[in-house]
């Protein structure tokens, strides 16, 4: 079963206001001594618990990026290869309007200097100054 987000943080479960209102046993047996022994089982336990909630969270991650990373297919990038760049990377100014294109290009793949690293060239052959991550980049098909 679960942990609620509450007992994550104050180690403890919520009593509901009808619950109160509505004495049920776990407020008709109540006292004080009960009550700090409890707490004191729960706030030694309470790092356990923690711990099962973020293993839970670790796990289901884990399935989403498996199911995800099954559907997405890789489009490799080559030397010669037409891209399309960002224009918010180009631009960090942002000097563009909202209504403006958010690629620019085409640009040809000069060299790979990397997996996921390349430098661009213009259709004419002028070399851009900086490197490109394949994060900006996006494969353009005539």
């Amino acid at each position: 079963m679960g942990e609620s987000p509450y007992s994550l943080a104050f180690d403890t479960e919520v009593v509901l206001h009808p619950e109160v209102i509505f004495s049920i046993l776990r407020i008709k047996n109540f006292t004080i001594e009960t009550s700090k022994a409890g707490l004191k089982k729960n706030l030694n336990m309470l790092e356990e618990r923690r711990a099962k909630a973020h293993l839970k969270t670790l796990h289901y991650q884990r399935a989403i990026a498996r199911l995800n990373n099954r559907r997405i297919w890789p489009r490799p990038i080559g030397t010669g290869d037409l891209v399309l760049r960002r224009v918010e990377v180009s631009d960090p100014g942002c000097t563009r309007g909202k209504l403006a294109p958010r690629w620019e290009g085409p640009y040809r793949v000069t060299r790979v200097i990397r997996d996921g690293t390349y430098i661009l060239s213009t259709m004419k052959g002028k070399e851009l100054p900086q490197t490109w991550h394949v994060s900006n980049l996006k494969k353009f098909y005539v």
